[in-house]
């Protein structure tokens, strides 16, 4: 077995279709009679895989092969498929799994839209409400919007925890509440004295690593797209998802006709890709075999040498991938 990696341009300097077409030219070469001579062998068995945007570019790879099979051109086709955490769908619509990202640390929902922003080409917009003054310049963020935002945050965690708290341990037993008066006082806290010189030294040094933090400055960065006024953010996602609304870019949209391409799907619990991968496996009329891991975050491939538990998950992934080659 010979693996072959295709590195393709990233986002945002190289936007749909560009990763496309460069993955497209990869296996067209490789499976082409020219290229015997430098490789060595015929291609005639081959499995594309991918994890997260990889995945993606995966099936999409695939559609643009059966779309080339239907015009007559002799192009070989994937033996099988496998697909890690990924997302089918990069329009803006809510989903169960998608709601994870409000307490999401690594893939949170400001990191999904701005991968679709990156990776989406680019639209025309609407002039009219471009040019009006809220879009023209993007007003300073408040200490009152930043505390809604807080209390949205914190109310998607607050309904986890209650989740969590309504539910028994694994040992049988429950979680303990402890009431505010239970806590001792401050009074009742023993303390140690701080010499006179320890505050000016404190305060010295945090005034350093203020000044030299990367969030220094942080009111005057410029406002993310997703976070503008609502006029000017009803235009930005209006035009994403019309130019997402594509097979290419989201290959759920599309109706596969791969009755002998099987499908490997490795999804997560906790993943905000979960549900696309479901309804692909649902959508996909060929063989499919769909595993859903817990207890590991997005992206675990690239911690399999820090962790137990992404090492045997990426010994999964490794089993799929010769089951498709068999």
């Amino acid at each position: 077995m010979t693996r072959h990696r295709a590195t393709d341009s990233l986002s945002p300097e190289a936007k749909y279709p560009t990763a496309l077409q460069q993955v497209l030219d990869v296996y067209l070469w490789l499976t082409c009679a020219e290229s015997v001579p430098t490789i060595g062998y015929q291609a005639r068995k081959i499995v594309v895989c991918g994890d997260s945007a990889g995945g993606n570019l995966s099936v999409a790879l695939c559609l643009v092969i059966h779309d080339i099979c239907r015009t007559g051109e002799p192009v070989v086709r994937p033996k099988g498929v496998v697909c890690f955490y990924t997302p089918f769908l990069l329009q803006t619509r809510g989903s169960p799994s998608r709601l994870m990202t409000a307490v999401d640390t690594l893939l949170p929902l400001g990191v999904l839209l701005s991968c679709m922003e990156a990776y989406a080409p680019e639209v025309a917009v609407n002039t009219a409400a471009a040019d009006s003054p809220v879009s023209a310049k993007e007003p300073e963020e408040s200490d009152d919007e930043l505390k809604a935002d807080d209390v949205v945050i914190g109310a998607a965690v607050a309904a986890v925890v209650a989740q969590v708290m309504d539910s028994p341990t694994a040992d049988g037993g429950d979680f303990e509440l402890i009431s505010h008066d239970e806590l001792p006082a401050d009074e009742d806290l023993p303390t140690a004295p701080t010499p006179k010189w320890g505050h000016q030294w404190i305060n010295a040094s945090m005034a350093k690593l203020s000044a030299h933090s990367p969030f220094a400055g942080r009111r005057q960065m410029p406002r993310p797209w997703y976070r503008r006024p609502e006029p000017a953010l009803g235009v930005k996602l209006e035009s994403l998802n019309a130019v997402v609304n594509n097979p290419y870019i989201s290959p759920l949209l599309s109706a596969p006709d791969f009755h002998d391409i099987p499908l490997y799907l490795v999804a997560l619990v906790y993943d905000a890709c979960l549900d696309d991968s479901v309804q692909m496996a649902k959508k996909w009329k060929g063989p499919v075999c769909l595993d859903v891991i817990d207890a590991l975050p997005h992206g675990f491939l690239n911690f399999v040498l820090l962790s137990e538990e992404a090492q045997r998950a990426g010994d999964l992934c490794l089993d799929r991938v010769q089951q498709a080659l068999t």
